[in-house]
Formats: C-alpha cells, sequence, structure tokens
C-alpha cells in the first residue's frame, strides 16, 4: 500500500513538474527559446488559472480602461466597471494595482478578477491554493481587507469581446458557482466540459485540466467517487482524479 501511494505521489508530481511548473524564465526571450507557446501557456495556468481566480478573487466584474498611473509598484488601473459579478464596493469606478498590467486605456471592456486579500504563500506540490476553494468567507472573515489587486498581473484580465464570448461565459459561470449560488458539483461539471468541449490550445481547455490536476485540494473523497462515475468525464482527467485519490485514501477508485 504504501508503494502505492508513493507511486502515485510520483505520478502527480511528474504531472505538475511537466504540465503545470510554477518557475517562469527570467526574460522574454528565454521564454521564446525554451518553451513552445502551448507549454509557456501551461506554465502560466499553473499560478492563475480562471476557474481559481473566479474562486479566490472577492472583486470581479466588465469594466473599462479609464487611466492608468504608475508607482514604484507597478501600475494602477482606473475602471470605469460596468457589472460587479462579486464585491461591489459601492462606487462604478474602481482602482486596481499590479505589478504589470499590460494594459491600456481603451473603449474595450474587460473582464477582471481582483482581491483586496492575500493569500499566503504555500509551498510547491505540498499545498495549494486550491486548497481556498469554497473556504474563502471563512478565510476572509478574520482578515482586513486591503486595497484590491489584480490577482496575477496581466492574466488576471481579458477582453469581453464576441470572440471571447465563451471565456466570458465560463468566467461568470465559475464566480457564480464558487462563490454566489455555491455549488461544488456545478463547479466541476464546468471545469469537465470546459476540457473537454474547447480546443486544447485554448484558455478554457488549460485552465481547466489544471484545476482538475489539483483536484486532491479541493474535491473530498465522497466527491471523487460521486464523479467517477460520470460517463462525460475524460479519460485523461478520470486518472488525474484516480491518482489524487489514492493519495487520499491509499486505495484506487473502483
Amino acid at each position: 500500500m504504501k508503494t502505492k501511494r508513493l507511486l502515485a505521489l510520483a505520478f502527480t508530481m511528474l504531472l505538475i513538474t511537466t504540465a503545470c511548473a510554477t518557475q517562469i524564465p527570467p526574460n522574454d526571450e528565454e521564454e521564446e527559446n525554451r518553451w513552445t507557446p502551448e507549454e509557456t501557456a501551461k506554465i502560466r495556468s499553473s499560478q492563475s488559472p480562471i476557474p481559481l481566480q473566479a474562486a479566490v478573487c472577492d472583486i470581479v466584474g466588465v469594466g473599462v480602461v479609464t487611466d492608468i498611473s504608475t508607482n514604484q509598484w507597478g501600475d494602477i488601473v482606473q475602471l470605469a466597471v460596468n457589472n460587479y459579478w462579486i464585491g461591489n464596493p459601492g462606487s462604478n469606478t474602481l482602482n486596481v494595482s499590479a505589478n504589470r498590467s499590460a494594459l491600456t486605456v481603451t473603449n474595450t471592456p474587460i473582464v477582471f478578477f481582483a482581491t483586496r486579500y492575500v493569500l499566503p504563500r504555500v509551498p510547491f506540490i505540498s499545498e495549494s491554493r486550491f486548497s481556498f476553494l469554497f473556504k474563502m468567507p471563512e478565510y476572509r472573515q478574520n482578515r482586513q481587507p486591503r486595497e484590491p489587486w489584480f490577482y496575477d498581473n496581466e492574466r488576471s484580465w481579458f477582453y469581453a469581446t464576441p470572440e471571447n464570448a465563451e471565456l466570458v461565459t465560463f468566467a461568470s459561470n465559475l464566480v457564480n458557482t464558487a462563490q454566489i449560488s455555491t455549488n461544488r458539483l456545478a463547479y466541476y461539471e464546468l471545469v469537465r466540459d470546459g476540457f473537454r468541449l474547447n480546443p486544447p490550445e485554448s484558455r478554457i481547455h488549460i485552465d481547466s485540466e489544471v484545476t482538475v490536476l489539483n483536484s486532491l485540494r479541493w474535491m473530498p473523497t465522497n466527491f471523487m467517487i460521486q464523479v467517477w462515475s460520470d460517463a462525460l468525464l475524460p479519460n485523461s482527467l478520470r486518472a488525474h482524479i484516480n491518482n489524487n485519490y489514492m493519495l487520499k485514501t491509499g486505495h484506487w477508485l473502483p
């Protein structure tokens, strides 16, 4: 049994290291030399997949960039918010900070993910911010909010254009199922279908796979048993869940 657990752990470490490494090359030139665009997207997605941001950010919505200023820390982006999906602070004008935003003043609306609560740094593999899924109300309860920050700089926004309609809907539904009408099964189904129904190079597909890869952190064992019988669950995702179930219980799913 111990051997099986060790094999399962080794498999998880290999998957995370190859598909979701947290080390980002130090500059764009080296990144271009080392990674294909698809590999680079997977590396970045390990830090801030949309399903994670939708579940832990306390201010999410759609707005237009009206001004950008800088300070010693980076950018301060002023947004005219059209619609708060969650976390309306009482004003349509919102200032969000970032080390780098890669934004410009434009009339094109963006979907943004901002947080006023600092999540703790966690060790690679042994812990994950996915552990905070469905636990954020308790986490925020005894902490003081700060000024809003983009969760992960330029990965915490995307343009709300017709070309990104599916991404907008995906993000909105995730926020709803993770934080408003909390429903773990509905959240899982969004991630499952995000992987199953989208091209492998798309952000929805990649971020969905990362989320299931981290199911060890946000799926209780009884929930893993529940989704194991899901006929729509792709085999590659099924393998992730089975492996994580072994790490938790010492047994494979039947």
